[in-house]
């Protein structure tokens, strides 16, 4: 949900992790992020959330800038190889 001062967004990517914490999930296998823009993926703020709760030698990350768009995937650590484990 995009506020109109950037500081105070709520990224889809967290309130889908904090739906699935709030049912009782763990674990995140797989995340899908769509928006209209070129050549993007999670933030870096989003991307915390999405190593906290996944194992980032697994985890696919499917990005698509556009409706009906290509898809781009990537593994969690090839966005950021060198995130602390």
């Amino acid at each position: 949900m995009e506020h109109r001062f950037r500081s105070h967004d709520i990224h889809a990517e967290v309130n889908a992790i904090g739906t699935m914490v709030s049912a009782g999930e763990k674990e995140i296998l797989a995340i899908a992020i769509a928006a209209e823009r070129d050549r993007f993926t999670p933030c870096g703020a989003c991307m915390d959330w999405i190593f906290q709760f996944s194992d980032p030698d697994t985890c696919l990350v499917v990005c698509q800038s556009a409706p009906n768009g290509p898809i781009a995937e990537y593994r969690l650590r090839d966005l950021m190889p060198f995130y602390p484990r």
